[in-house]
């Protein structure tokens, strides 16, 4: 008669073998460990229904801010340099109201989305939270819009808004597609 502790004994023994012997017949790559973890961050995703949401209600906000005070809305071009520029400069929204001021970044944004080719709207995830970002397509590279005029607004300087889109623009720019014949 087999003894029950030697018998358990050779089936851990066998099984524990047979395990090693799986572990290690399967290549392990990076690709086999990150093919599929959506929790690495940082990471950019699509824009949901809620996100549309909030920007299409920041944009509300600051055209009637626009309206009221200068009877003008934003139409989605360069022409909004000038509109944004001007709330600035005359201090039409307080620095205390960072909804507003960062409305003024989503229409910053959205000249950035209209005007450049290869840069779209996106939530932005990394370990201190989610934003939403102009992002350069298919990859983890963003700017800020948000708060791009909003913080320095917060801290008391009138910023330039086409000097910022500018620059931004030149961080953004070596991550864009290349398109043939450009430089």
């Amino acid at each position: 008669m087999v003894n029950c502790f030697t018998y358990c004994k050779k089936l851990s023994l066998c099984l524990t073998g047979l395990f090693a012997v799986l572990i290690l017949a399967t290549p392990v790559t990076a690709e086999t460990i990150y093919a599929n973890d959506e929790d690495t961050l940082p990471r950019v995703d699509p824009m949901a229904w809620i996100n549309e949401n909030y920007l299409s209600q920041q944009r509300t906000r600051i055209n009637e801010i626009l309206r009221d005070n200068y009877a003008r809305s934003f139409r989605g071009g360069v022409a909004d340099f000038r509109l944004l520029q001007r709330l600035i400069d005359e201090q039409v929204i307080p620095k205390t109201d960072t909804q507003s001021l960062q409305a003024m970044g989503v229409i910053l944004g959205d000249i950035y989305v209209s005007q450049v080719e290869g840069l779209e709207w996106g939530v932005y995830e990394d370990e201190l939270g989610r934003s939403h970002a102009v992002c350069a397509v298919n990859t983890k590279e963003c700017l800020f819009v948000t708060t791009m005029l909003s913080r320095r607004i917060e801290v008391g300087v009138k910023p330039n808004v086409k000097r910022v889109y500018d620059k931004g623009l030149m961080q953004i720019k070596p991550f864009l597609p290349k398109r043939p014949f450009s430089d």
